[in-house]
């Protein structure tokens, strides 16, 4: 009620109206947005979830094949190992002829193997290790390894209590001498009439074989690995992860309930997690991916509908107003004509006619002014002061420090006995300040830009030594064109305060001016530290040398807009900068006579 109250004192009626209706549909349509984008964003994000759960069954499935191979492939090996004979004492220490005969028996198995069995789409190898000290690898590696090793292995005793039954063991380092990931197939070999057990068998798989199931899948944004029931990771695309007991699968379970994907905080940031459970391996897929890029095309359609809403607000706005003010016209009406009662534009009478009350008004205003004209006759206003002033826009281009520390150098010079050199600064100086203080047009001749920059280079010079070189490449021809107005100076004053401040050799800055298809094709080289990517936008932005330093205000990114606001997107600045290398900068230019307008 307070505010209303304010509104009817301090507004027009028709400013009410329309800020009223205003306030609606705004609100109207903020809501409506914003419920849009919620409702939108989470049918995304399912969507999308649902794709990955699609790609996780088939790595699940690529997953189930390869183990499916390896189980063939082990048993292959097991039930045709050479300790099935029960006329051989595999206890004891086996003769050099007796681990012969092994060795030849398991080529020959081998051999079978590659006639028989499609095994070519997994990289494995296998391990024998005998309680007796006998041990035999074809990972390609002299073996060291002795039944011990194995034997401290909290999987070891999985394998004895199997039996004889292969158990799978998660992705562990083998006992190599490059050790490498791996995931086992693992038996107990045991006696073939007493059951005793004799040792372990291993076919061991390459972790690789589980990775390239969805390393094509893998980009800057995005992670997969896979974890067996424990929550250990058994294969991940970041080979550091992998073996560590990441996950608490009760909490795992607890989080995921009964779905396939969640939204979760991770290190601040949100993450959509989607999984698919391999039920006959107990493995579990899982693909984490950043909801900032599951949410990144909706960024575009928001910025249409931001686009689309501020239209329609504009129309809004325009209809709202032409309403209100049919609505509000008569009244405005006799309310101008009372605002000049009393000045020299007063009216004869008030001829508003409208709605019934604003007539009854009219007739009572109209019987009013005629007794008010005679009393304000005498006191009309006989004069009105009218000043307009206008402010012309100048080139402000040159930092106070710059121009501070210039004249700081001249004084120093002075006072050295240096006036030669100090009025080699001040004519530097001067053609600088007269290049910049006397802006007239926006374009000037190329040589009249080359002795700028050469009084410029001078400048520098007299303050900082002669540590540089400045080369200019134009031929005669292209000197009496037009380019735009201090294009050129920013350009080589970031060579020299960042391409050139912590060289220890000589800088050189070569321009060099041709023509490309009708147009100019402007070059500079600088052999200067060069840039890295960071550096490089900064230099964009403009800030990339410090203000204290910096002389000119112009960033690249001015010059690039100044040309793609005169010349349109066909020409502007390309940069190519690396680090130790050095620096060039390309633009295109079109060729303007120096007639041209």
């Amino acid at each position: 009620m307070k505010l209303f109250k304010v509104f009817k004192k301090n507004f027009q009626l028709k400013q009410v109206l329309l800020f009223c209706f205003l306030f609606l549909v705004f609100l109207s349509t903020f809501l409506m947005v914003v419920f849009s984008y919620s409702i939108y964003s989470k049918n995304i994000t399912k969507q999308l979830a649902s794709s990955r759960v699609d790609v996780l069954e088939q790595i699940s499935e690529r997953t189930s094949s390869i183990l499916q191979t390896v189980n063939v492939v082990s048993n292959f090996y097991y039930y045709n190992l050479p300790f099935n004979r029960s006329d051989l004492d595999y206890t004891r220490e086996l003769s050099p002829e007796e681990q012969l005969n092994i060795i030849h028996s398991m080529d020959t198995l081998d051999g079978i193997l590659q006639k028989t069995i499609d095994a070519t789409n997994i990289d494995f190898y296998y391990t024998i290790a005998l309680n007796n000290g006998f041990t035999y690898s074809t990972d390609g590696y002299p073996s060291r390894r002795t039944i011990d090793m194995y034997q401290k292995k909290l999987w070891y005793a999985d394998i004895i209590a199997a039996k004889g039954q292969p158990v799978l063991i998660s992705t562990h380092r083998n006992f190599s001498e490059k050790p490498q990931y791996v995931f086992s197939m693992a038996y107990s070999i045991l006696h073939p009439d007493t059951g005793e057990q004799l040792g372990i068998f291993l076919l061991n798989v390459k972790e690789s074989n589980l990775s390239a199931t969805y390393e094509s899948l893998i980009n800057n944004n995005n992670s997969i690995y896979i974890i067996d029931q424990k929550g250990t990771i058994i294969s991940h695309n970041n080979k550091d992860m992998l073996s560590i007991n990441f996950y608490n699968m009760d909490r795992f379970d607890q989080i995921f309930g009964d779905t396939d994907f969640q939204i979760i905080d991770k290190n601040k940031e949100k993450f959509l997690f989607s999984k698919c459970e391999n039920s006959t391996l107990g493995w579990v897929m899982i693909e984490e991916i950043p909801l900032e890029v599951v949410l990144r095309p909706l960024a575009s359609i928001q910025y249409i509908v931001i686009i689309f809403g501020f239209v329609v607000f504009l129309v809004i706005i325009s209809l709202s107003y032409y309403l209100s003010s049919k609505i509000v016209k008569p009244l405005s009406n006799l309310c101008q004509q009372l605002e000049k009662v009393g000045s020299d534009e007063a009216p004869e009478n008030f001829n508003v006619r409208g709605w019934a009350e604003i007539n009854t008004i009219s007739d009572e205003c109209n019987y009013m002014l005629g007794r008010i004209n005679m009393l304000v006759e005498d006191i009309k206003l006989k004069e009105e002061s009218k000043r307009q002033v206008e402010l012309q826009a100048m080139l402000a281009q040159m930092n106070p420090h710059f121009i501070y520390n210039t004249l700081f150098s001249v004084k120093c010079m002075v006072d050295m006995g240096r006036k030669d050199r100090a009025l080699g600064v001040i004519d530097a100086f001067t053609v600088i300040l007269k290049n910049t203080m006397s802006y007239t047009n926006k374009f000037m001749l190329v040589s009249d830009e080359l002795n700028f920059l050469e009084n410029y280079i001078t400048l520098q010079k007299y303050r900082y030594g002669d540590i540089f070189d400045f080369i200019t490449d134009v031929p005669e021809q292209f000197r009496s064109l037009r380019i735009l107005r201090m294009m050129l100076q920013p350009l080589i004053e970031n060579s020299i305060f960042h391409g050139f401040s912590d060289i220890g050799y000589r800088g050189q800055i070569t321009l060099r001016i041709c023509s490309q298809g009708g147009d100019l094709l402007i070059t500079l080289f600088d052999n200067g530290t060069g840039m890295d990517e960071e550096q490089l936008n900064r230099l964009w932005d403009g800030d990339l040398v410090p203000s204290s330093q910096h002389s000119n205000l112009i960033g690249i990114r001015n010059i690039s807009d100044r040309l793609l606001l005169h010349f349109g997107p066909s020409y502007g600045i390309t940069i190519d900068s690396k680090e130790g290398c050095g620096t060039r900068i390309r633009i295109l230019h079109p060729r303007i006579e120096n007639d041209a307008n």
